[in-house]
This record gives C-alpha cells, structure tokens and sequence, in this order.
C-alpha cells in the first residue's frame, strides 16, 4: 500500500540575472522548459541568499541579490520528483553581477548536474518562445510591460530591518492563505 500525496510548502527564490548586453539569463535541465536560476530556501535561510547561493550553484555566476520584483504562488504535482504535490511561492529577485558575465564552459552543476544549459536570451526571444514555462512567461511579460530598468521593489524585510527567514515567509503566507 503506498502513502497518500500530501501537499508540501516551499518557498522559491529565483534571480533575474541580466548581462551588460541587457540578455537576461535562463537555465535549464533539458533544454526545454527554460526558467530563471533558482531554486527552495534551505531552513533558515534568507530568501536573498538563497537566490545567491542558487544562482552561483545554478550558472556558476557570483550575483548579489537586490530586490524582489514579483511574488508568484502556484500548485504543483511534484510527485514523480518529490513523491508529493508542491505548494511554493516563488519570490523573483533583481540581481547584480557581481564579477566575470561570461559564461564558465567547464562549469558543471554541483547538485548532480540538475541544470546543463545556460544561456542569456534577448527578453523577445524569451516572450517568443515555446520552451518557457507560461507561469515563467507571466514574469517576463509583466517584466516587458513594466520595462527592465524599472522593476519596483517589494519591500521584504522586518522594521527593524533584517531580513525574513523561511519559517517567516511561511507564517505570513499561512496567514494569508495563499500557501
């Protein structure tokens, strides 16, 4: 008898991870189904480290994340990969490169070579294309509309001013019901 699926919450940190050339960088496992580097916040973690930490492991690029943009939330069945279905709310960071642009060759993911493409797309390309996710696709037709280099930033921190934590994020969804 196997177990029932059960809904798991996560949270997502992704960066937008422009070049000097205004490219904007996706990643992807198969070379379908490209996506902005990202991926779940470790426990404890902060949601902008998280998105630094991701994007390095990701692209092999040092980035500093700077702002979040966008805020997504979303259902997904997840159970092939992670035996249940994923509630996550993925939160879109502005990012700067914080060294060397150029894609490293020799590079390779050291989550088990999970991502195996990089490539920075004109942000035409990405609304044109056919292997973009269209949750990923809302982001960048909103990022169209809006203009690149003017994202507004969603304040995302205590008054005190440090920085949330998972577990933060996480309660004020609940309390929000939107995970």
């Amino acid at each position: 008898m196997s177990a029932e699926p059960y809904i798991k919450n996560t949270i997502v940190a992704r960066g937008l991870v422009i070049d000097s050339q205004g490219k904007i960088l996706l990643v992807s496992e198969s070379g379908k189904n490209w996506h902005m580097p990202g991926g779940m916040l470790d426990d404890l973690e902060e949601a902008n480290k998280s998105c630094e930490r991701e994007v390095l492991e990701e692209t092999g690029l040092e980035i500093q994340a700077l702002d979040i943009f966008y805020i997504y939330q979303g259902l997904s069945d997840s159970r092939e990969k992670f035996g249940n279905f994923l509630s996550f709310l993925t939160l879109y960071f502005t990012t700067k490169i914080l060294h060397n642009e150029t894609l490293d060759s020799n590079w390779q993911d050291p989550d088990g070579n999970l991502i195996q493409y990089r490539k920075f797309f004109d942000l035409t390309e990405i609304i044109d294309s056919q292997d973009i996710g269209h949750y990923t696709k809302n982001v960048f037709k909103y990022i169209q509309k809006t203009g690149i280099t003017n994202l507004p930033c969603i304040p995302f921190e205590y008054g005190n001013g440090t920085k949330m934590q998972k577990q933060d994020i996480l309660n004020i969804c609940t309390n929000l019901n939107c995970v």
